[in-house]
């Protein structure tokens, strides 16, 4: 008697323990499936597969199969695809997407096929395609053109024109004015006029050479002047007096 009560306590053990494992297992499939489906409604293929997977082997419902089917289609893997589908139906003949089932499978066939049509035969490379030289044009820019700046007036060049000609001027009336003294020394005839006759010639023979002097400074003035004009409106010529007569320096 006392065997018997100890063997229905064990069995009722045993099950007590079984109903625990099994709806601890219920509860992480259904945890896990929740999860892999909200991956594939938001386009997570991958993540939805390794859940669907993880639920399959804890408890292996044929329906995960077909799920698993419909990611490896949307991850384009044909091959496993047609796989799972196939696996579905061996494990659920009765299905009621049988028809559904079997036309995946026939295009998931022909999606291999066609995979397998384009890919290269083995042992063989895949033909590189010859790129064509990329070739750069390049646009020249020509430059605006720029305005043209108004000339300055030379106000040097001016300024030796103007004291050209006054030196020139002078230098004119001082030979005319010699010309007058020494024209009123020649009508002086009395002997007591004789030293202011020299004087007189004295005065005019120096004026006559100053004058010609001045004379010559203006002219070279004057023609340093129209020089510096003419050869660059930016260009210096310098004007000096020497010992031996005008310099005229500068760059032409």
């Amino acid at each position: 008697m006392r065997l018997l009560a100890l063997q229905a306590v064990v069995c009722l053990a045993l099950a007590g323990v079984a109903r625990a494992d099994e709806a601890s297992d219920k509860a992480q499939v259904k945890k896990l499936y929740e999860a892999a489906t909200s991956h594939y409604n938001l386009g997570e293929f991958q993540e939805a597969l390794d859940a669907y997977k993880e639920a399959y082997r804890i408890r292996a419902d044929p329906v995960f199969l077909y799920n698993l089917g419909q990611c490896y289609r949307q991850l384009n893997k044909p091959a496993d695809a047609a796989r799972e589908y196939r696996a579905y139906l061996r494990e659920q003949p009765e299905a009621k997407n049988r028809a559904a089932v079997e036309k995946l499978i026939k295009d998931m066939d022909e999606a291999v096929q066609q995979q397998r049509a384009t890919q290269p035969p083995l042992g063989t490379e895949p033909p590189v395609t010859q790129q064509q030289p990329q070739t750069t044009t390049t646009t020249e820019t020509t430059p605006a053109p720029s305005e043209p700046q108004p000339r300055k007036p030379d106000y040097i060049a001016i300024a030796m024109l103007v004291a050209g000609g006054l030196v020139l001027a002078t230098g004119i009336g001082l030979v005319a004015w010699s010309a007058t003294l020494d024209s009123s020394s020649r009508d002086i005839t009395v002997k007591t006029d004789l030293a202011t006759r020299e004087d007189q010639l004295s005065q005019s023979g120096t004026v006559e050479v100053v004058g010609y002097a001045m004379i010559g400074t203006g002219a070279a003035l004057a023609v340093a002047s129209v020089i510096k004009f003419a050869v660059h409106p930016r260009r210096d010529v310098a004007v000096g007096f020497t010992g031996r007569g005008l310099v005229l320096g500068g760059t032409f």
